[in-house]
């Protein structure tokens, strides 16, 4: 019996987090925006609009290959195949679409540099 309570205590102290606080929860972009008031904060900002940026050129990208992959395949409409498939034409609006993600993210991040000079 009490080489199982030496045990539950032991378990219980490794359980434990050793000197370290917990993980504070990344804040969200209207929590970040509304709160910049220093350089700091608007590099924070503008790194986040470079991932964002960067994320929208790889959708952009896949979008552009997967309608490449779909050109000259057969489209299946209403259970009949079809002479061609839409899906090229999908892809490239949506690969469009990223693109202008990517230039407008790519114009915040820089608005926000210039809010980080003016905030020195």
């Amino acid at each position: 019996m009490k080489a199982m309570l030496a045990l539950v205590v032991i378990g219980a102290v490794l359980c434990l987090p050793a000197g370290r606080t917990p993980a504070q929860p990344t804040p969200t972009m209207d929590t970040m925006i509304t709160g910049a008031k220093t350089a700091a904060d608007h590099e924070a900002l503008a790194a986040q609009y470079d991932r964002n940026a960067a994320d929208a050129k790889t959708k952009a990208a896949e979008h552009v290959k997967m309608g490449a992959a779909y050109k000259g395949q057969a489209a299946v409409t209403g259970g009949k195949v079809a002479a061609a498939s839409a899906m090229p034409g999908h892809c490239e609006k949506l690969a469009k679409s990223f693109e202008d993600q990517a230039q407008m993210y790519t114009s915040m991040a820089a608005g926000e540099r210039e809010l980080a000079k003016a905030a020195k």
